[in-house]
């Protein structure tokens, strides 16, 4: 089971930051370690998914906007899906943690039915709608201290580098850039040929082997740019290294 589980009422506000708050931590923690329904469903009775995904989480955040205070007299029903939630949350001991959305004011245990009551056993936290990137930074921080989950670093993306460039003594290289590999053509400052070769390409590093008519074979490593617009390295042939760049023309 996810140990994240977002409950929220699905229209307005609660359902806009919800899907919000989803996707970053989704992104900081991967998808398999969150759940929101509209994420989360699969085939087959969705009644029965909700209450194990609840029943089976570590921390359920509940998103309470103004949708979800509108609302309150919907959880006076046993059948209402958000009450539903929390109940299965707190029957497995999950904590709950209440985000309230800008000026909604904090529940009272007279807004809960009495299944509810551990509800207010759990801290809360005030999400401020002019400072929303900085506490979605704070609950993503907190909860993976809480669920000693490590935050993933972005995979930078990798622009498509296929075109011609200048190297450092004059030559043109011509790259070719398909998903995770390239072939590379190089030229003299003249224009002749004098080499190609090939490699793959992984978060920014590229491995490649080449063959020049003047130094023989050849293997490296290069860096790309986060700007896309250079490429710089080292390659070794015959046990010598040599540093080289290469600037898009």
């Amino acid at each position: 089971m996810r140990p994240i589980f977002i409950s929220y009422r699905k229209k307005g506000e609660d359902n806009v930051r919800a899907e919000q708050l989803a996707g970053a931590l989704q992104t900081a923690f991967g998808d398999e370690a969150v759940f929101r329904d509209d994420d989360g469903l699969t085939f087959g009775k969705f009644g029965l998914q909700l209450r194990s995904h609840a029943r089976g989480c570590r921390v359920l955040v509940a998103v309470i906007g103004p949708v979800w205070k509108k609302r309150l007299g919907d959880l006076q029903n046993p059948f209402d899906w958000v009450r539903r939630e929390i109940e299965e949350a707190l029957s497995n001991n999950a904590i709950i943690l209440p985000l309230y959305l800008w000026d909604v004011k904090r529940l009272k245990p007279k807004h809960l039915p009495d299944s509810l009551a551990g509800f207010f056993k759990h801290q809360a936290k005030r999400m401020h709608k002019e400072h929303w990137d900085e506490d979605v930074k704070i609950v993503r921080d907190k909860l993976s201290d809480l669920l000693n989950l490590p935050i993933r670093t972005p995979v930078p993306d990798i622009p498509d580098l296929t075109g011609d460039w200048r190297g450092t003594d004059g030559e043109t290289v011509r790259i070719a850039h398909h998903g995770d590999h390239i072939r590379m053509a190089i030229a003299s400052g003249f224009g002749f040929a004098i080499g190609e070769g090939s490699g793959s390409i992984r978060q920014g590093e590229i491995d490649f082997h080449l063959h020049r008519r003047d130094f023989g074979n050849g293997r490296g490593r290069a860096s790309v740019a986060p700007s896309g617009r250079q490429i710089s390295g080292e390659v070794m042939y015959n046990g010598q290294h040599f540093g080289f760049s290469l600037t898009r023309m």
